[in-house]
């Protein structure tokens, strides 16, 4: 047997008799992975327990060991240890220690120890339970834990998620300097997500960690049987669960880049529009029953050397559908697999020859024999209606119209310009092919949310186009979300909500549709929903850059900025030239007043994209916030002659004069009649660099109607 001697700091908060009566409840326990106790008892003032002496080693020592360990066994010891506490909260115990050093490792299983400090969850609140209400560790604690409210096994299941995070991760999901600082981050911020630091980790394991991590144990799984089910269905293979599981879950999968296999290496627009197209027509198989990961994030895997099986585990994802196009003159050939990830068998395999101008009937033969594949039905084309389609009058258009989603997708100034060339070739040869006109919408949504043209120069084109389109292709969620989202640049809010209801009323899988009307909901005032928004998004579209700076805006008018940052961050991992986020995380660490990181970050802009009206704009901001106000002047004067030739938005102004304290030039420039379009609305409203000039009657008069008092969105 081996004798645990208590720590007579805790041996004093708990008391000779209280141990006495815990000890005694806790023997009572017989579960497998429980370590058991057989007796306890006091001498010489110190608190003791008997139990098994155990060959073998703590979860902590493997931890110090390996750091990080394999996702099966990560899978295993948590699936063992919830079990473990399911059983015991259902005598009516919780642990409220659990941490790694708690948790042994023996004969190839995860046992559970230190069960002799738990107490009846239903015990009456009194001082001496108080006091117990407070053990634990910070590193693994609770927010209602460390906060001395009361709490049951929901409590217990947050813990083990921290345990099951640093398995994967080799780190805890909070750290810092004290216990108060760590246990101040449980209350208050997000961790980052498990896929952020071990790309390899299942995208649903990380999802069901972030639910067992909610700050509300509302928003936490009901039981540990439902957290240990979550994290443990990742060991059985998909497709080979029971008929009701199946029928009942929610298959993943991707469409991975197919490869340009024509001779002529200028096809690579047709062979991504393909893959494109693909994946929105697999993504209205069914919803419910099957998730399709998003353009964005499938793109990140062109020309990649992954096996499946590591592509499958970044995205989450149990079936992949790869292929190749070739493309001669007015022929295509499109070879396409569909593998499952689980054993990397193929499921289906077929080559298709076909003419150009039969490219969507093939579009729908290949989504039918996915469906197929799947065991899931697609409603037949025959049965669609024809709006639904939105085919072109001719190839040559579709043609032009692939070219123009081809440079959108770049995102860049010249890409943009280019797409807007080839949607309105595509126009010009059919006037009524409405995803053209939506193409032209979309194109100015991105130019105006990135301060790339002026809102009033472009709303009205933006706006007609995307009322074309809907006219011309009302069964297409994309110009429902385009039109919705024109319109809520335009401040026209009450016919915006009806457009973006419509889009996810026909495809709730389509990711613009999500993250667009997060925004919206944000200029609302319904944080919620639009946290919830993005976070759907998040799941179709894990490596989007644009969805990380949605959620990062959220972060940020909700006044959680370390939360922001971290989203911002991630949005740079993935796209690291992109100067808008970099301008979003200097406000973010110049507001936390971190002013030499945020002028480190950038002077890091300025080597990987020079001469940036953002890093200009920032400069100013920042030189002027540190009192450096000759150099923040010289800023400003550079953005002055720079728009002498060039368009500068007058958000990029504002923050010039935000740093200098400059009011006059401030209320100048609002006061002079810019049309302010959605994301500048929300910056008046809720951007915190604002807020030493809300009090000033001047500024008031001309923020938004619906600019509001700082607010505060609710932990989750």
């Amino acid at each position: 047997v081996a004798i645990k001697v208590l720590d007579p700091e805790l041996a004093a908060a708990i008391g000779a008799a209280r141990f006495r009566a815990e000890i005694g409840t806790a023997a009572r326990l017989s579960h497998p992975h429980i370590v058991p106790l057989f007796d306890s008892g006091e001498a010489d003032g110190l608190l003791y327990y008997v139990m098994p002496l155990l060959t073998g080693e703590s979860l902590r020592q493997r931890l110090l060991r390996e750091r990080q360990l394999p996702i099966e066994d990560t899978i295993r010891i948590a699936r063992e240890i919830s079990d473990a506490l399911h059983y015991a909260h259902g005598q009516g115990l919780v642990h409220r220690d659990v941490k790694p050093e708690n948790i042994v490792l023996a004969g190839g299983h995860a046992l559970i120890l230190d069960f002799g400090i738990a107490r009846s969850a239903d015990a009456v609140p009194s001082p001496e339970t108080h006091t117990l209400a407070t053990i634990g560790t910070p590193t693994y604690m609770s927010p209602e834990q460390s906060s001395g409210v009361s709490m049951d096994g929901r409590s217990d299941q947050y813990s083990l998620a921290c345990v099951v995070y640093e398995m994967l991760t080799g780190q805890p999901p909070f750290s810092g300097p004290t216990g108060d600082s760590v246990l101040l981050q449980h209350r208050t911020l997000d961790p980052r997500p498990v896929t952020a630091l071990r790309p390899t980790a299942p995208g649903y394991l990380s999802q069901a960690l972030a639910r067992a991590l909610a700050k509300n144990p509302a928003d936490r799984y009901p039981g540990m049987a439902a957290f240990g089910d979550a994290i443990s269905s990742t060991l059985t293979p998909p497709g080979r669960g029971t008929p009701g599981s199946q029928a009942e879950g929610r298959r993943m999968l991707a469409v991975l880049p197919l490869e340009n296999r024509s001779a002529d290496p200028e096809q690579e627009y047709f062979t991504d529009g393909m893959t494109e197209e693909l994946i929105t027509q697999l993504g209205k198989l069914q919803p419910k029953r099957l998730g399709v990961i998003a353009r964005t994030s499938a793109m990140r895997y062109k020309k990649t050397d992954k096996s499946i099986e590591e592509v499958g585990r970044e995205l989450g994802v149990e079936y992949v559908v790869e292929g190749s196009v070739r493309r001669a003159g007015d022929r295509i050939r499109i070879t396409t697999q569909l593998i499952q990830v689980a054993d990397q068998s193929q499921l289906w395999a077929q080559t298709y020859d076909r003419r150009v101008a039969d490219v969507f009937d093939l579009q729908d033969e290949v989504a039918s024999a996915v469906a197929k594949a799947l065991e899931m039905e697609l409603v037949s084309p025959a049965s669609r209606a024809p709006e639904a389609q939105a085919e072109p009058a001719s190839s040559e258009a579709y043609d032009a119209y692939l070219k123009g989603r081809f440079h959108w997708n770049r995102r860049t100034p010249e890409g943009l310009r280019l797409a807007i060339r080839w949607f309105e070739k595509a126009i010009e040869l059919d006037p009524h092919f409405g995803r053209a006109y939506s193409g032209i919408a979309d194109v100015h949504n991105v130019q105006i949310t990135y301060f790339q043209a002026a809102p009033e120069k472009v709303y009205p084109i933006a706006v007609e186009a995307a009322r074309r389109a809907v006219d011309l292709a009302p069964q297409l969620a994309e110009t429902h979300a385009s039109y919705a989202s024109i319109l809520a640049h335009a401040g026209r809010s009450a016919e915006a909500k009806p457009e973006f209801a419509r889009a996810l009323d026909i495809d709730p899988n389509y990711v613009p549709t999500l993250y667009w009307n997060a925004i919206y909901e944000v200029s609302e005032g319904h944080f919620e929903e639009s946290l919830a928004l993005a976070r759907r998004a998040q799941q179709l579209d894990p490596l989007s850059v644009t969805v990380e700076i949605v959620l990062g805006n959220i972060m940020w008018f909700a006044r959680r900025g370390p939360e922001a940052i971290q989203h911002y961050q991630r949005g740079l991992e993935l796209e690291p030239n992109m100067p808008w986020i970099h301008m979003r995380l200097m406000l973010c660490l110049a507001a936390l007043g971190r002013l030499e990181e945020a002028l480190a970050a950038i002077e890091t802009l300025d080597s990987r994209v020079p001469h940036t009206l953002e890093a200009i704009s920032m400069r100013a901001y920042v030189l002027g916030r540190m009192g450096r106000r000759d150099e923040a002047r010289a800023s400003l004067r550079q953005l002055e002659q720079r728009s002498e030739r060039e368009y500068v938005a007058w958000e990029l102004f504002a923050y010039a004069y935000l740093g200098l304290d400059d009011r006059d030039g401030l209320l100048r420039i609002l006061s002079g009649g810019p049309k302010f379009g959605l994301i500048g609305r929300l910056l008046l409203a809720y951007d915190a660099s604002f807020d030493p000039f809300r009090d000033d009657p001047r500024f008031r008069g001309v923020l938004p109607p619906r600019a509001s008092a700082p607010v505060f969105l609710r932990s989750s």
